[in-house]
């Protein structure tokens, strides 16, 4: 399944950076009053897929490698939002101080 990801990653990455690069190439800019080159606002798109691909890169490696991927760990954890407890607090301030 992490090889499907992969691929439709690479595919979708491939895609926003051809995007960013076809708008700067043909100088497109936002319409409205102020007209902001649209290459900018698309830049964060782009490397935003292409940093989840690393991510899925990684875990598909860690998957090929028999080690099990950091989001299976997490999965079954729960978690807690409960305050440390007031002893733990004070021991900390005491030795601060």
């Amino acid at each position: 399944m992490l090889t499907v990801a992969f691929l439709l990653l690479c595919f979708a990455s491939y895609y926003c950076t051809y995007m960013v690069w076809e708008s700067y190439d043909f100088e497109e800019v936002t319409h409205g009053y102020i007209p902001i080159p649209l290459w900018i606002p698309q830049v964060p798109v782009a490397l935003g897929m292409i940093a989840f691909n690393l991510a899925v890169l990684d875990s598909l490696i860690e998957n090929i490698r028999g080690i099990t991927p950091h989001y299976k760990l997490l999965e079954g954890e729960e978690v807690s939002l409960d305050l440390p407890e007031s002893s733990d607090v004070e021991k900390d301030g005491e030795r601060a101080q």
